[in-house]
């Protein structure tokens, strides 16, 4: 259950935002620390927080044991700083199993940046125009005049990495033209249709190409705002390269011992794809 600005923190489980970005202790990434929940802030630079009145939102959550902050201005605290949210996913998954204490913060953190996004788009009932307020059974905004529950959403979208021989198809999506950098075909899917299924338009949609044996690699949540990544890896079938200009600047086969410079940052499951970690 999720309570809203309460009273007092009972839980010391911190998970402080801004923007993009989460709150931790001081580490050096390249000594392979094991992440664990004494990287969070304490309840000493939550509590701060309140009395500086700087979260736009704050909440607990009793299933998970935890508060998450959105802060409204990105100030400093001694000991702390201000990481990309997916360095702290890449971090946590190089410093231990996948089972341990590391891979559970990264679940904790996706869920709680992901929840406090959409409380901010997600204010009001689209049935009555009602403020909403949490639900006090599950993890759900309520409608008290006409008793609707809103439920956190997910978007699937499909990532793929499409192979020919010994080479690669990357593209660059207009949004990331400025950056130069180059990626797999990604896409949201669409009503009706199964997984393999958006793979297969999505490539054939942005690039022209049909592929074949589509095989599942892996998943991650991509609390930016509410996207469940979906990774694939598949071959080429037939087609000749032609991008979709609407979506993309520019697209290539590239050898896999020479891909462009600029590719995903690690954190992100397009950058295990290429590299082979999925």
């Amino acid at each position: 259950m999720i309570v809203s600005k309460p009273a007092e923190l009972i839980f010391e489980r911190n998970f402080i935002f801004f923007g993009n970005e989460i709150l931790v202790k001081e580490y050096d990434a390249k000594e392979n620390k094991l992440l664990t929940q004494e990287f969070l802030p304490g309840n000493d630079v939550a509590l701060l927080i309140i009395k500086q009145n700087n979260a736009s939102d704050y909440y607990s959550e009793s299933d998970y044991e935890l508060n998450a902050f959105m802060l409204n201005e990105k100030i400093e605290f001694e000991g702390y700083k201000f990481i990309e949210l997916r360095q702290f996913f890449w971090d946590a998954k190089y410093s231990s199993e996948i089972k341990s204490e590391s891979r559970l913060l990264v679940t904790m953190s996706a869920r709680s940046h992901s929840l406090l996004l959409q409380r901010s788009s997600f204010r009001y009932c689209p049935t009555c125009g009602t403020l909403l307020e949490d639900d006090r059974k599950f993890t759900a905004r309520f409608c008290p005049k006409c008793q609707m529950q809103i439920f956190p959403r997910i978007e699937p979208c499909i990532i793929t990495l499409v192979s020919r021989g010994d080479e690669y198809l990357l593209v660059q999506n207009k949004a990331m033209a400025r950056t130069g950098r180059f990626s797999c075909v990604a896409g949201f899917v669409e009503q009706g249709e199964t997984v393999e299924e958006c793979v297969m338009r999505e490539v054939l949609e942005e690039t022209n190409i049909r592929v074949k044996n589509i095989r599942y690699c892996g998943s991650q949540a991509w609390p930016f705002p509410d996207q469940l990544m979906i990774a694939f890896k598949c071959d080429y079938e037939s087609g000749e390269l032609k991008i979709q200009e609407e979506e993309l600047s520019d697209a290539g086969w590239f050898r896999k011992d020479n891909l462009p410079k600029n590719l995903p940052l690690p954190g992100s499951v397009a950058y295990n794809l290429i590299y082979a970690e999925l």
